[in-house]
């Protein structure tokens, strides 16, 4: 015990002393970065983050992601005026939450801003003048705003990537200004309250003439409505496109084979019906491919399934108990699946060969998300005779 106290005081010295030298050589530092994992969580190195940090005029990166610390206003940031990056992740801002605003919007240069966790109760309204002309990333999730997102939020088109997940907002798709995101690749709108139609939102990310979106997180919400056909194949360059556990109905379209650089679609835990298209079959660099808890209809073949080189996790069951698999015994899956979820559907009256050989490990998984984050938990499978009954 004697020793771990020891030790957790020299941590503890050691970050003090590498304060104080850049406080020391403000004039040529540049770059401060203070993270918790670097000094271990032994260290406990916690209280308020001393506000002379804004005496470093030249300062252009500042990361205190993970301190147990808090701030009790933000006005320190002013004289912070080079910063091009600041992320205060999990940093407790409960008795700043009523004007950190106003002092990082007097932060022109700022390029990366990341509030994660701040314990953030406070989204301002409406903001006069709004000076982030170049910022580029913004992450505000998991905090408690329980308001509606702000008009002002959609009004900085230097925006690349937004992420505004479990932060209780509420939105509805026709009130955002899709047009003044045309430059914007990630939007992260997971566990909130956003109601709409998921046509009417998929038609304003194509308003420009080409799209930039490549990550589209929005999972846990009310989204209502059918894909669009013509709208949704304009999605060129989407990556990760998750609609999970809201309440989209009607079929997955045929364009979506269209979308070739997709490697995550998860449309589970919907209202969904119709067959599946052959389209899904051309995703080649598709890894999760997630349809389980819908109400699917006829055929699923090796069509669908034969040019998904990547995948990795496939989900699918049918609520209706409408969907059969229809494989040849002889198939070899052209994949090494480590998760996979098949409930509700005929699979035939025999284990398919193909899922044996379709498997990396031998073990089933199951799928939770907590936070955006995938957690696995395994379960052994013991294979018995090559034909056995099901």
């Amino acid at each position: 015990m004697q020793m771990q106290m020891e030790t957790e005081m020299e941590l503890e010295m050691e970050m003090k002393k590498e304060m104080e030298l850049v406080m020391k050589g403000r004039q040529l530092i540049y770059t401060l970065t203070l993270e918790l994992g670097k000094y271990q969580r032994s260290a406990s190195f916690g209280g308020l983050i001393p506000p002379h940090l804004g005496n470093l005029s030249n300062l252009r990166h500042l990361d205190l992601l993970g301190l147990s610390s808090s701030v009790s206003d933000l006005n320190w940031l002013v004289g912070l005026s080079s910063l091009k990056y600041l992320n205060l992740g999990n940093v407790n801002l409960t008795l700043a939450s009523t004007n950190w605003l106003q002092a990082l919007n007097m932060l022109p240069s700022l390029s990366e801003l990341r509030l994660r966790g701040c314990e953030l109760h406070n989204l301002p309204h409406s903001v006069p003048n709004i000076n982030f002309t170049s910022l580029s990333v913004l992450d505000i999730s998991d905090n408690n705003f329980n308001s509606s997102i702000p008009q002002w939020l959609f009004n900085i088109s230097s925006l690349l990537h937004l992420y505004l997940c479990s932060s209780y907002m509420k939105t509805f798709v026709f009130d955002i200004p899709w047009g003044n995101l045309c430059n914007l690749r990630t939007l992260d709108l997971f566990e909130n309250q956003v109601n709409g139609d998921i046509s009417e939102l998929i038609r304003g990310l194509v308003e420009c003439s080409n799209s930039s979106i490549e990550d589209l997180w929005l999972g846990s919400n009310q989204v209502s409505g059918q894909l669009p056909d013509y709208s949704l194949a304009c999605l060129q360059n989407l990556r990760y496109f998750l609609l999970f556990n809201n309440l989209i109905s009607g079929p997955i379209p045929a364009s979506i084979g269209r979308l070739s650089k997709l490697e995550m679609l998860d449309l589970s835990f919907n209202q969904m019906n119709g067959s599946i298209p052959d389209g899904i079959g051309k995703l080649a660099n598709l890894n999760f491919l997630l349809l389980d808890n819908n109400y699917w209809e006829g055929a699923l073949s090796q069509n669908h399934l034969q040019g998904l080189t990547k995948l990795q996790s496939f989900g699918i069951s049918s609520s209706n108990k409408s969907l059969i698999f229809n494989m040849s015994r002889e198939w070899v899956p052209p994949f090494s699946l480590t998760e996979i979820t098949v409930r509700n559907c005929r699979l035939g009256p025999r284990f398919p060969a193909w899922l044996k050989n379709g498997l990396r490990t031998e073990s089933f998984r199951y799928k939770n998300y907590n936070n955006r984050r995938v957690f696995l938990r395994s379960y052994p499978l013991q294979w018995g005779g090559k034909d056995e009954e099901m």
